[in-house]
């Protein structure tokens, strides 16, 4: 499975979990579209390592702190 499909199935189980406002459901489904699925799009699932995941993170949180956690979020999920 590619990340953009599994990406896609995230994005699905989240916009109807009733935990999540609409607010929250709208920032995830912004920072999932720009900027984690623009970094790992061209992975296979396997090839995506916590080593690859943390140089993402540290780059955002160097930009965002917010903007790292959400990701993180994101790619906990």
């Amino acid at each position: 499975m590619s990340f953009t499909a599994l990406a896609q199935l995230w994005l699905e189980d989240m916009k109807i979990d009733p935990r999540l406002s609409d607010g929250t459901k709208a920032v995830y489904e912004s920072e999932l579209r720009t900027l984690v699925v623009p970094t790992f799009e061209h992975f296979a699932l396997r090839e995506i390592s916590t080593a690859r995941v943390e140089r993402f993170l540290t780059a955002q949180s160097i930009k965002s702190y917010a903007r790292a956690k959400h990701c993180k979020v994101i790619l906990n999920f």
